[in-house]
Parts: structure tokens; sequence; C-alpha cells
């Protein structure tokens, strides 16, 4: 600055009365409530993640429920309703893609018994999409997990009808599938079980 300048301000006493104000007052409560913001911002975060180990823990696949909670950014801050639904959600989403699965693959195929076991598996998906997923949000948002509990269940015996269907000539997707669907379905019923 120049000198010119300085002996302007220093003359000031108006200037340095505004000066000291900000720097004692306004700054730091500026600070603080930034501050403030960011750690409640960051609690949330850590308690839903907290939330999420322990309720996973309460279930048959540990790793998975987290693994898969954990992929959805809303599971950041999340509570355990919330985690519950993410879940199902998860189930929905699974469930759906075997169906499209299945309908492509029956439309390939030429064998009348294979083209039978897919149909009977989109049924089989289409009724764990269609009911249990939507019987289950709704008991879960209105606090009845008995029915949910039970929905859940629902979809897993759903995977493994599927399944059956193929009389041990099952085509290596379904299998794999099969255990992804039984698995997620059972990770949703321990969750839905936290909720009694």
């Amino acid at each position: 600055m120049k000198p010119f300048a300085m002996k302007t301000y220093s003359k000031s006493p108006i200037i340095w009365f505004l000066l000291l104000l900000t720097t004692t007052i306004i700054l730091p409560i500026s600070c603080r409530d930034s501050h403030e913001n960011y750690s409640q911002t960051t609690n949330v975060s850590l308690m839903s993640n907290d939330l999420i180990t322990t309720m996973c823990q309460k279930t048959p696949y540990p790793s998975s429920c987290e693994t898969r909670l954990r992929s959805d950014p809303r599971s950041s801050t999340a509570d355990s309703k919330s985690l519950i639904l993410i879940m199902i959600d998860v189930i929905k989403s699974r469930f759906s893609d075997s169906f499209i699965h299945a309908r492509d693959m029956s439309k390939s195929t030429t064998d009348p018994k294979m083209s039978r076991a897919l149909k009977e598996c989109m049924a089989c998906y289409s009724a764990v999409t269609d009911a249990d997923v939507k019987s289950a949000i709704y008991f879960v948002q209105t606090g009845d997990p008995k029915f949910a509990l039970q929905a859940m269940y629902d979809a897993g015996i759903e995977a493994d009808s599927c399944q059956r269907e193929f009389q041990g000539d099952v085509p290596p997707f379904f299998v794999d599938r099969t255990r992804e669907l039984k698995e997620i379905s059972a990770i949703a019923a321990a969750l839905v079980q936290t909720m009694f």
C-alpha cells in the first residue's frame, strides 16, 4: 500500500472500529457456524455408516449387506427404516434384471422344456417385483414388520422355485442368480427383523 492510503485509514476511527468488529465478532461467528454445519453433516454421515455396520452384523451375510447398502448414495444419511427400504430396492432391481434375462432367453430358445421353465421363472420374478416388494415397502413404511418379513421370505422362495423348474438341468446363470437372490432376500428379511 502507498503511504498516503495508510495515513487515510489510520486517521479514521470508524474504519478501525469496523475492522475490530469484523475480526473479533463477525468472523468468529461465521467460522463457528460453518464448522458446526460441517460437523453436523459429518456426524450424520458417520452415524449412518455405523448404523449400516450395526444392522448388517445382524444379517446372515454382513459383508454383502454392507457392500450393497454403501453402494447406494442414499445410505450415507439414512436411518434404519431407510436402509431397509434401500435393500428392498436392491431386491426389486435384481429380480427385475433376472426377469429380463429369463424373457430374453425364452425368446431365443427352441427347447420346449427350457421355454416352459423360463416362463415359470418370469412368473416367479414378477410375483416378487409386483407383489412382495410392494407389500414389503408398504409394511415397512407403516411400521408393520410382520408382513414385510413374510414378503421377503416369499422372495427367497420364488427364487428357489425358478431354479426347481429346470429339473436338474439348470443354466449356469440361474444357479448363480438364484444364490444371489436368496442371499439378498435373507439380508432384507434380517434387516426387517430389526424392526421388531
